[in-house]
């Protein structure tokens, strides 16, 4: 309907494809975080694992638990995974990148999450 009026196309919805190396995975390893969560990645099995924890004032209000997710690669990049709470949920797009300062990040949801530690313990 959106093409049919606007001429606008939408991208089609993110889905996982085959694996990527597990070497390339572990350069996406560490903490990154922002002021309402903290995502922990790690390699886990083969593939991108990640623990959501929900930070500051978002924490207290809600009172919810961390949640761990795996990442499925989207593309052969190493750079865009996909994620879902639910197996009948929709697949959601999670990317690695870097700042133009080369800070590493984490794309999720529409907002940027910055690479804090390389590993648990390490800067």
């Amino acid at each position: 309907m959106l093409g049919e009026y606007a001429g606008v196309t939408l991208p089609a919805s993110p889905e996982p494809v085959a694996a990527t190396a597990g070497a390339e995975l572990a350069r996406r390893a560490g903490r990154y975080e922002r002021t309402s969560r903290r995502f922990d990645v790690s390699v886990r099995d083969g593939r991108l694992h990640a623990v959501v924890t929900p930070t500051g004032q978002l924490a207290a209000v809600r009172d919810a638990e961390p949640e761990e997710l795996d990442l499925h690669p989207a593309d052969p990049s190493g750079d865009s995974f996909v994620c879902r709470s639910f197996d009948d949920e929709p697949w959601t797009a999670v990317s690695f990148g870097r700042l133009s300062d080369q800070t590493p990040h984490l794309y999720m949801g529409g907002r940027i999450t910055l690479r804090i530690t390389l590993r648990a313990g390490r800067r």
